[in-house]
C-alpha cells in the first residue's frame, strides 16, 4: 500500500521528476496508447518534430482493428481495449474494489473507468 501510494504522488504530479527532465519529456499512458494507437502515434511524432510515415499511421490503424483476444495469453495479437479492461472481470471482486479502492485517486485523474 505505501509502494502504490508513492506512485500515485509521482503520477499525480512532476515532483519526482528531476529537473532536467521538465519539458523534455511526453507522459503518455498505456491506456491512452490502446485507446487510440494512430492518434498517439502522431501526437508522439508530432511532439519528437517528425512526419509520421504513411506505412507507419496504417499499421496503427491496422492494429486498432483488432477483435478479441485471438490466440490466448501468448498470442502477440490482442485487442487492446479488452485486455485494459480484463482485469475487472477476471479478478474476485473483492480484489477489484480493493485495487480500485487504493487506486481511486489515480484512476480517476487518468480518467479509467470503475466496475
Amino acid at each position: 500500500k505505501q509502494w502504490n501510494q508513492r506512485r500515485v504522488r509521482e503520477a499525480l504530479t512532476d515532483d519526482a521528476m528531476p529537473g532536467w527532465l521538465e519539458g523534455n519529456y511526453l507522459r503518455l499512458t498505456h491506456a491512452e496508447v490502446a485507446l487510440d494507437p494512430p492518434g498517439n502515434l502522431r501526437r508522439i511524432y508530432k511532439w519528437l518534430g517528425l512526419e509520421l510515415p504513411p506505412e507507419l499511421e496504417q499499421w496503427a490503424v491496422d492494429q486498432q482493428n483488432i477483435e478479441g483476444e485471438h490466440g490466448g495469453i501468448l498470442s502477440t495479437k490482442k485487442d487492446a481495449k479488452v485486455v485494459l479492461e480484463k482485469w475487472k472481470k477476471d479478478l474476485e471482486p473483492e480484489w477489484v474494489e480493493t485495487i480500485q479502492g487504493s487506486c481511486r485517486e489515480l484512476m480517476t485523474r487518468l480518467n479509467m473507468t470503475f466496475v
